[in-house]
């Protein structure tokens, strides 16, 4: 049969000193960058053609309905302005 190891009650006086923490990056931050994953430029849509008075741009109108079917509200102007809050620069 194996023997116990017997515990003098001391512990270690040396400590690791803790590491400094990182700060973790906010909601927005994460959103930022998964826009910029899925979306990293507009190439995608190089082939299309706008009309001469257009003022969106056609991954921010993407990322926005992204934004606005992903919300979790139950109406759809509230869905939306949460989105266009998420779609703010």
């Amino acid at each position: 049969m194996s023997q116990k190891k017997t515990s003098t009650g001391k512990r270690s006086t040396t400590r690791n000193p803790p590491s400094p923490m990182s700060p973790r990056p906010s909601n927005t931050d994460n959103l930022a960058a998964l826009q910029q994953w899925f979306l990293p430029n507009d190439s995608i849509f190089s082939k299309l053609r706008f009309h001469g008075n257009t003022s969106w741009i056609p991954r921010d109108l993407v990322w926005l309905a992204i934004c606005w079917a992903w919300s979790a509200s139950r109406n759809l102007t509230e869905a939306y302005t949460e989105a266009a809050e998420c779609n703010q620069r």
